[in-house]
């Protein structure tokens, strides 16, 4: 059954009030974060806000719903290249949040918790941890230096012959599922030398962050990548 906040936002509009959105469906905050959307929006409509933060308001309602409506597909073939721009944007800004906040925000609480236990489990932990991390790493640099150059090359009205956004669908490798694995073993096997509110509070950012991390990756393959491909074919 449909829930009352999957329903406002299945239903929302250019007129319909920023803050009602937001206090209807608190997923979305990172959608916010990501464009450094200011609160404080008192009665503005949606329309108002994306304008004064040059955002076409059907592009973020689309963001809202990928985000909040599991198997939700936007129709992208409205969209053009200041779309793709401020989409591009949202990924970056999204990378910097990751490995600027919240990654290091994790790593702190893992060794938090881990120190602890006795040099087999902490080994444990680290390892699959650090592989983890690696993996994370390796995606965000390929992005920030393959995949989001080759956009703002696109943007510019040039092309790369050795590139495009099929490749990057491809290559693009699906990060949750390791921190999925992560969260498992801590569900299934952490001991409990360490003390439960750290426990918790390691599962609860593990949690979070793997429905950032989907979210983003949807906002990837669902917008960025049909946008780009229709720039790639018509060239607007």
């Amino acid at each position: 059954m449909e829930n009352k906040d999957s329903r406002l936002i299945a239903g929302l509009k250019h007129t319909s009030r920023t803050a009602d959105l937001m206090c209807g469906d608190f997923s979305i905050l990172p959608l916010f974060y990501h464009f450094g959307i200011e609160l404080g929006f008192g009665d503005e409509a949606v329309e108002d806000t994306c304008a004064r933060y040059g955002i076409s308001a059907d592009l973020f309602i689309s963001m809202c719903k990928v985000y909040t409506m599991p198997g939700y597909v936007p129709d992208c073939s409205g969209f053009g290249k200041e779309d793709l721009r401020v989409v591009a944007e949202y990924v970056h800004q999204s990378h910097v949040y990751y490995l600027e906040r919240a990654l290091p925000e994790l790593d702190r609480c893992l060794d938090e918790v881990t120190g602890y236990y006795g040099e087999a489990n902490r080994k444990v932990l680290k390892k699959f941890y650090s592989d983890y991390r690696r993996e994370v790493d390796k995606h965000f640099d390929y992005e920030e230096k393959t995949v989001l150059p080759y956009v703002r090359c696109l943007l510019a009205g040039g092309s790369d012959a050795g590139y495009s956004m099929a490749d990057f669908e491809d290559n693009h490798t699906d990060i949750e599922e390791s921190l999925e694995d992560l969260k498992n073993i801590i569900i299934k096997y952490l001991p409990s030398g360490a003390p439960f509110e750290l426990r918790y509070d390691l599962l609860s950012d593990i949690i979070r962050l793997g429905r950032e991390l989907a979210n983003h990756t949807v906002i990837e393959n669902r917008i960025l990548v049909p946008i780009a491909m229709k720039i790639e074919n018509d060239g607007r």
